[in-house]
């Protein structure tokens, strides 16, 4: 085999010019790894509310395993009735303790705005809000006084309706029921 000084650096091998295909295979296997990538993200959406509830219901199923398991064993076999039973007695030890805090809530909001009710004629008959006798507010309403036209007894005014206003608005919500 004689080497000549023209064809070293030559390939052996000629291949086919495959640039395009190569180019065509890259954009094909980046639009499937965008693909997954958004469908990823779907799941990721879907999955995002639901991994807490997710966590709760695994931490659940393996905590109450072994007493489903007592249970079905006790009632000779029976999967199904032992299942049912065990999502029965979860269920209802979740939900009677939020129905018991639920109730006091609305209990102390009853009472809270029977409370007011009752002082609202109170407040309203007899006392006046005078602004005046509050030290803190004595270089902002000395300032007021003296950069606007606006005088104490007006700012009084307005303040005293605006409180009626609030409390008509505390009176004329919906009354809250007790259990």
């Amino acid at each position: 085999m004689s080497r000549t000084p023209e064809d070293v650096g030559e390939a052996t091998i000629t291949l086919k010019d495959d640039a395009g295909q190569v180019e065509r295979r890259l954009y094909v296997r980046l639009g499937g790894l965008l693909l997954l990538a958004f469908l990823c993200y779907l799941v990721w959406r879907i999955v995002t509310p639901l991994w807490e509830p997710l966590l709760w219901a695994v931490l659940l199923g393996a905590l109450l395993a072994p007493w489903n398991l007592r249970l079905a064993q006790r009632l000779g076999g029976r999967t199904q009735l032992a299942s049912s039973i065990t999502t029965a007695l979860t269920v209802l030890l979740f939900i009677l303790p939020v129905l018991a805090a639920g109730t006091a809530v609305a209990t102390q909001a009853a009472q809270l705005l029977r409370r007011l009710e009752r002082r609202v004629p109170e407040l309203s008959k007899g006392m006046e809000i005078d602004l005046s006798r509050l030290p803190w507010l004595d270089s902002s309403l000395a300032w007021l006084d003296a950069n606007t036209s606006v005088s104490l007894a007006q700012l009084q005014g307005w303040f005293t309706e605006g409180l009626q206003r609030l409390l008509q608005v505390f009176h004329s919500a919906p009354r809250i029921a007790t259990v």
